[in-house]
């Protein structure tokens, strides 16, 4: 579907007779989600025709059990049964993901599972009900069922035969990444079928986008922390729009504020901004930024990489998760990177990367703390050698590594809903959590803890939302502050 305003508006202002009726109804669908996940929850047996539609885009078909109808008695409802296809692309698939499709064959589906001549996998017969856990469970086992149906591309074929080449390499991360260029810019499928959560639609006047593609904005809030005020009293006094913006840090003249591929600069007051200040063909979805002694500390995630840099754009360090060990991506695909390409534009699936290291800082000594999404861990690099060592494990994806002082820093473990304050010293110590505080929240997007005012800062991504607490222990609630359910939060900073 198309997310940018211009073709929005176009879809949106239809006129009677313009456009098919399946057009009518995804410009209407609020981004493909429709009224999937409340049909869902109700009992009848089927879904009504305008969602028969849409769920063809999160790989679903609605079709009926043809050898039950000369059983049928008049009127009696048709033995509607449902269709699931998982798209692989590149057609590799590990023993693990068939053998999951196999016991979902015979726990929801009727016994059977075909394999198709576009490299995908159908599970036939299943009713109603077995649609959330089946769809669950394979994206659990790291494979998806988003666009393998209707009027989008289904999937991209590549050679399956496991070669251990360069070359066979790239074809497969190729195939991957066309994929994902192609696939539908929604959360809708992840909200229904990952987070499993009936999706509340709240359409606000002139909005035009879907969370993840279109918006991305960052606010200015007024707020001081030390006033302990009610959270009624704490408001958006600006707001600026920008184009999946994520890390923010402080420079000489404003605030740096990366996107995608590129690094934008604003004032503290959101009344300038300067756009594409800081570029590099190495920049890809560009997440957390931090200062360092000599410049700045970016995560490339895109690239599982991480890289040093001056404002003028010299790269001053970098280190590249694959050359130090991380070479397969979740699935078990060995990942394969060109690094003289320009990587700015093209888009790489989460797991199409070994890492998805999402943050970076630099400690007091000149060593690298970073987060590793994939492996639910914090390291620290050495940077003269590039070797690395684990500090803080069994984490659930994590974001947001800060440093607080010359022995301490916090951490969010963004699953488990918990900001951490982690003691470390010396090369070779494990960190030491001190304080774990309990957000309330199931994705934890960023925490930190501010020395100054004695609070923690904690951004709940899950439900668009500032919390504020007091102490060191977070043991009492300073303010909340519930945002628009459209922006997707990543990050907040102090000014």
């Amino acid at each position: 579907m198309p997310n940018n305003e211009e073709s929005t508006n176009t879809l949106l202002n239809l006129g009677p007779g313009e456009g098919s009726k399946i057009e009518h109804i995804k410009a209407e669908s609020h981004h493909l989600r429709g009224q999937i996940a409340q049909e869902l929850a109700q009992e009848s047996t089927h879904l009504s025709d305008s969602q028969v539609q849409l769920v063809k885009f999160h790989g679903i078909y609605q079709q009926e059990n043809r050898d039950a109808r000369h059983t049928r008695a008049t009127g009696e409802e048709k033995a509607y049964q449902f269709m699931i296809r998982t798209r692989i692309p590149g057609g590799e698939v590990t023993a693990e993901q068939y053998l999951t499709h196999d016991d979902l064959a015979g726990r929801y589906a009727n016994g059977t599972l075909r394999i198709t001549t576009r490299q995908g996998f159908q599970l036939h017969g299943i009713l109603k009900g077995g649609l959330y856990p089946a769809i669950h469970t394979i994206n659990e086992a790291l494979l998806s069922t988003l666009a393998a149906c209707g009027d989008v591309n289904r999937n991209v074929m590549a050679c399956p035969v496991p070669f251990a080449g360069h070359v066979h390499a790239q074809v497969e991360e190729t195939a991957h990444r066309i994929a994902m260029h192609l696939a539908p810019r929604s959360r809708a499928y992840h909200e229904i079928w990952v987070d499993g959560e009936q999706v509340k639609i709240d359409k606000h006047p002139g909005g035009t986008g879907d969370p993840d593609v279109s918006r991305g904005e960052r606010s200015a809030v007024d707020s001081d922390l030390s006033r302990g005020e009610r959270s009624e009293g704490y408001k958006v006094v600006k707001n600026l729009e920008l184009k999946m913006a994520a890390g923010m840090a402080d420079t000489d003249k404003g605030v740096f504020i990366t996107s995608f591929g590129s690094i934008h600069e604003v004032d503290a007051d959101l009344k300038t901004i300067k756009r594409d200040v800081v570029s590099s063909p190495l920049f890809n979805a560009l997440h957390s930024i931090s200062r360092t002694q000599r410049g700045y500390l970016v995560a490339s995630t895109g690239l599982d990489l991480i890289l040093e840099f001056k404002r003028d754009g010299e790269v001053l360090w970098s280190w590249w998760a694959t050359d130090h060990g991380f070479e397969e991506t979740p699935t078990g695909r060995r990942r394969v990177l060109d690094k003289s390409a320009d990587h700015r534009v093209v888009q790489y699936g989460t797991l199409s990367q070994t890492t998805h290291v999402n943050s970076a800082a630099e400690l007091p000594d000149g060593r690298v703390l970073a987060s590793l999404f994939h492996q639910g861990s914090v390291i620290v690099i050495d940077r003269e050698t590039g070797k690395w060592q684990p500090v803080l494990e069994g984490l659930d994806h994590p974001h947001a590594v800060r440093i607080l002082d010359r022995t301490h820093f916090t951490v969010a473990d963004t699953v488990h809903g918990r900001a951490l304050l982690v003691h470390i010293n010396g090369t070779g110590e494990r960190g030491q959590v001190e304080e774990e505080i309990d957000a309330g929240t199931s994705w934890l997007q960023d925490c930190r803890y501010d020395d100054e005012h004695e609070s923690w800062i904690l951004v709940d991504g899950k439900n668009s939302r500032l919390v504020l607490r007091r102490g060191r222990s977070g043991d009492k609630a300073i303010a909340q502050l519930d945002l628009d359910p459209e922006w997707r939060l990543y990050e907040a900073h102090l000014l």
